[in-house]
């Protein structure tokens, strides 16, 4: 004869996250739960898993994070085994808490005692696309920085990607993720890809914090000193490299690219990066300077002329 019960179930991990083990932020926390001790009996029910999480935010404030309740939706659950229910989704950067209830027909149990489970930090959210802020001139022209949420983490650099291009379209491009970028726009206009994608500039957390307003092609040399693509950068590349940003060719395409890396550390750093902008096109050259004494004479001896055969000069 069958029993019912009230499920008290209690929860253990089993199976810490590992925020480097699993790509593209799939992180997994299993979830023990054993229903009464000291029945042998079949149970009909069902658990619920309720998860809290917080997170440590770019200011160092913890913030309450995502809150759910899932179903195991378990229907017949075996006493003295264990049912184990798989978590999957848990964002990076986050602790979580973890308890369980237990549902019979007569009413849901207590919850059991709480696990904390913690995911670190993970890959950067990607950056906002850059935008564009003025008319662009011969050489450069201005931008505007969109930073990352450091909801999956703190952002240690950034660097701003310059692409390029014969047309006025990003069609054809890799992923942003997949260019291949270069450290300097002469190394990056020697290649033969199809495009020229280099790294104009570095800035820290802190500097696109303070003002994210960059202007591309201004000759000067940037850098994420103190705080790391192609040939994968190693940490010394990324946030130790001076990067140069060089004067842009007139009349000329050019597409952007922001990517955000996370905290300097010993290994491959892992980055995210933004969708491309529009491509942008430099404005034309100004006439050679040494020209314009020449331009001058020649259209004010045609105005002469002019001036000259017409009836009006010999009244």
């Amino acid at each position: 004869m069958t029993r019912k019960h009230l499920l008290n179930p209690r929860s253990y991990i089993t199976n810490r996250p590992n925020g480097r083990g699993w790509r593209n932020n799939l992180y997994r926390h299993v979830v023990t739960t054993h229903g009464n001790k000291g029945h042998n009996t079949w149970i009909q029910g069902s658990y619920q898993v309720h998860i809290q999480a917080s997170y440590t935010d770019g200011n160092g404030q913890t913030q309450n994070g995502e809150s759910n309740v899932r179903s195991t939706a378990s229907t017949s659950i075996r006493l003295l085994k264990s049912n184990k229910t798989e978590i999957l989704d848990l964002l990076p950067n986050s602790v979580y808490t973890i308890t369980v209830t237990g549902f019979t027909y007569t009413g849901e149990g207590n919850f059991s005692h709480t696990v904390n489970c913690t995911v670190p930090p993970g890959k950067p959210s990607l950056p906002g696309k850059p935008r564009r802020t003025q008319k662009p001139k011969t050489s450069s022209f201005a931008l505007q920085i969109r930073p990352a949420s450091e909801r999956n983490g703190p952002v240690g650099c950034y660097h701003v990607i310059v692409i390029k291009t014969d047309k006025n379209s990003t069609e054809g491009l890799p992923e942003p993720e997949a260019l291949q970028v270069y450290k300097t726009q002469g190394e990056a206009e020697k290649s033969d890809l199809g495009y020229a994608a280099y790294i104009a500039m570095a800035r820290t957390s802190e500097e696109v914090k303070t003002s994210s307003d960059v202007t591309l092609g201004d000759g000067s040399v940037t850098s994420c000193k103190g705080d790391r693509t192609s040939r994968d950068l190693t940490v010394d590349d990324v946030y130790d490299e001076d990067y140069v940003n060089s004067p842009l060719t007139p009349d000329s395409f050019y597409a952007t690219s922001v990517r955000a890396y996370g905290p300097k550390e010993d290994g491959q750093p892992s980055f995210s990066a933004s969708q491309y902008t529009t491509p942008t096109k430099t404005a034309p050259p100004p006439p050679d300077s040494f020209l314009i004494p020449i331009i001058a004479a020649v259209c004010g001896a045609a105005l002469l002329a002019i001036i000259l055969s017409s009836p009006w000069s010999a009244v």
